[in-house]
């Protein structure tokens, strides 16, 4: 019997650094580890997760980074340098990775037919969780590929969110299983391996990522757009979100009866991809900046001309909108019976909103204050990642270099409030060996999460090099967070 699975979005699937690729190491993998299951890809493993070759796709910026330091000669780049000197080298590191997962051994069939009990894709909306199957992504593959290689960012595989998602719901490229949605998953589990007793459910965050990522609102009317035309919104309208995810909750609830764990979503807005700038004025929410534009522009009075902003006005009808978002998975889990997980209050507290300061929230959260977090210096935290030229940390901590996705370590707090919102409704944790842990011992393995989050403790020493060259490469950067979501390039 399966004691653990998890239907979502990036945030679910892993993402770290602008890419899918330590699905071990995901929020859900590490519940699972800390319920005393086996994690890995493929068979006879309690928890199975897709696996991402080559440093994972579309972009592993961390990866990146670190290749080209090998390359260039280390740190000490100027603008001239990522223009010249660096761009055939990025071209030939993405060319790479393009070849490998449109024609090489990523676009294969696997031999593990499934199923993976990490069911989660990045870009998905709440509605794509039981609309796309794997016909439709071979349909939107064909349909989008490109045969231009001239341009920097277009050697990114093609229809990386399609592609991706194809290699999670169906990677043995099985005809009888291409109509499976990752909700249909769901049953198929049970059919094989018995009852799903946990279920970890954390959708809709895209239903608003691309106001951020594209600083950008269209807004869809009040009833779901069609799974062809989602991608040409950027925030839903609550009605239309209410419809889907009721939708989703029917459909979750008529294909098993696992204890299901529901998360609130955090306001996109309080992730480090955007920054206020301009004057700082108080209404009836809170302080807001006049303008918030992407982290790596300069610019205090943005220009429409030159890049794209949002106001003071939009980030708060964007923050109401996802308001009433959580209020429709409220509601939806108190007629359902499943247990709310707060993890918009975790992500809004670490980002400072509320009564306390990031640091006191970090400290209160964790309930230990010689946890192995608290020892790190400086105190991780969910701000832009900064690093200096040794390879050292300077701030940041939670957020990865894209900006918007957690660190391995910004990750296992996510685990740490699921894992206790399960010992609270009575879940069994287990140790290596089988045997029942009290509730007051259960723990996650922190200094192993901490030992495996490279970015903590071996930065890239080229990241201040690339942050100090800035909009100059704001071509690249808006690349860059386009793989975020659907919303992208």
């Amino acid at each position: 019997m399966p004691r653990l699975v998890a239907l979502g979005d990036s945030m679910t699937q892993g993402v770290n650094s602008g890419a899918v690729w330590k699905t071990g190491w995901s929020y859900p993998a590490i519940v699972a580890r800390t319920l005393g299951e086996t994690v890995g890809a493929g068979v006879g493993f309690d928890f199975s997760v897709p696996h991402f070759g080559l440093g994972g796709m579309p972009l592993n910026l961390e990866r990146l980074l670190h290749d080209l330091d090998f390359i260039l000669g280390g740190p000490g780049l100027d603008l001239v340098d990522w223009l010249l000197a660096a761009r055939p080298a990025v071209e030939e590191w993405l060319e790479e990775r393009d070849e490998y997962y449109e024609h090489g051994f990523g676009a294969r069939a696997r031999r593990y037919p499934g199923p993976y009990h990490l069911l989660a894709c990045f870009g998905f909306t709440v509605e794509d969780l039981f609309t796309v199957d794997g016909r439709f992504c071979d349909r939107i593959i064909r349909e989008r590929r490109w045969d231009d290689r001239s341009e920097l960012m277009e050697r990114f595989p093609s229809s990386a969110v399609h592609r991706a998602a194809r290699r999670v719901l169906n990677p043995a490229a099985r005809h009888e299983l291409n109509r499976l949605t990752l909700v249909d998953w769901l049953g198929r589990i049970e059919e094989l391996q018995g009852p799903i007793e946990n279920l970890i459910l954390a959708i809709g965050l895209n239903n608003a990522a691309g106001s951020v990522t594209r600083l950008e609102i269209v807004e869809t009317g009040p009833e779901p757009p069609s799974p062809e035309l989602i991608e040409k919104f950027s925030l839903w309208h609550p009605k239309a979100f209410e419809v889907s995810y009721r939708r989703l909750a029917e459909r979750i609830a008529s294909l098993t009866g696992a204890r299901v764990f529901v998360a609130t979503l955090p306001y996109v807005t309080v992730a480090p991809i955007i920054r206020g700038a301009g004057p700082r004025n108080r209404g009836p929410r809170g302080d807001y900046h006049e303008y918030y534009v992407h982290f790596y522009l300069r610019e205090e009075k943005p220009s429409k001309e030159r890049f794209d902003f949002l106001t003071a006005e939009e980030v708060q009808h964007i923050e109401e909108h996802q308001d009433a978002y959580n209020d429709t998975i409220r509601s939806v889990s108190r007629e359902y019976g499943w247990r709310v997980v707060d993890l918009a209050g975790l992500i809004n507290g670490l980002a400072g909103r509320g009564e306390y300061n990031p640091d006191a929230y970090l400290r209160r959260f964790l309930g230990e204050d010689d946890h192995p977090l608290l020892k790190l210096k400086p105190p991780p935290r969910m701000e832009l990642f900064r690093s200096d030229a040794e390879g050292r940390r300077l701030g940041g901590g939670l957020i990865s270099l894209d900006g918007f996705h957690g660190t391995t370590t910004g990750y296992a707090l996510i685990a740490q409030l699921f894992v206790r919102a399960m010992s609270a409704e009575g879940v069994e944790f287990r140790n290596t060996e089988g045997r029942p842990i009290p509730t007051d011992k259960v723990r996650l393995p922190w200094e192993r999460i901490v030992a495996v989050d490279h970015l903590l403790c071996n930065p890239p020493r080229l990241w201040a090099d690339l942050l100090r060259a800035g909009e100059h490469l704001g071509e690249i950067w808006e690349r860059i967070g386009g793989v975020i979501s659907i919303f992208g390039p």
